[in-house]
């Protein structure tokens, strides 16, 4: 289904759960409020995402990103990158807006702005939920946990 225009009522929902999502969407903006109209009042919305590709537009976050690559032939381990299709995925991060913020802050931003009475970040979340093959690949790029509760 659709993230930004999810087909069900409002207030169904308890909880809405998304995982590595927000990142690629055309417009992450609709999906908060999407998400927050079909959470219940006081319904919890919880995100887990990173800032995914955001080494193509910054030069710092560049070289964290080739340092991550190193550190992962240096080990021995998987490169993780080079089992996707690196092309693709970059293509798709140079048209979505998220690519190029510096998240989670903007996401604090939006769900403060749609109402929501509390809005945490958990930016160490990726220590408790990722593989230690998974923090050496990504350690540029670490997930974030985002939790909101609707007003």
């Amino acid at each position: 289904m659709d993230a930004s225009h999810l087909a069900f009522a409002d207030e169904t929902f308890d909880a809405v759960v998304s995982r590595n999502l927000t990142w690629n969407l055309e417009d992450p903006e609709q999906a908060y409020k999407e998400w927050m109209r079909v959470l219940k009042k006081g319904g919890i919305l919880l995100n887990y995402d990173a800032n995914w590709y955001h080494h193509l537009f910054d030069a710092e976050k560049r070289e964290e990103y080739e340092k991550d690559r190193q550190m992962v032939t240096e080990s021995g381990l998987e490169d993780h990158y080079t089992c996707t299709d690196i092309d693709t995925m970059e293509e798709i991060a140079r048209q979505v807006p998220l690519s190029r913020i510096d998240r989670p802050r903007w996401d604090q931003k939006i769900l403060r702005e749609l109402g929501t009475i509390k809005v945490s970040v958990d930016t160490e979340v990726w220590n408790q939920v990722w593989s230690e093959v998974e923090k050496v690949n990504y350690h540029s790029t670490s997930m974030f946990g985002i939790e909101a509760v609707k007003a």
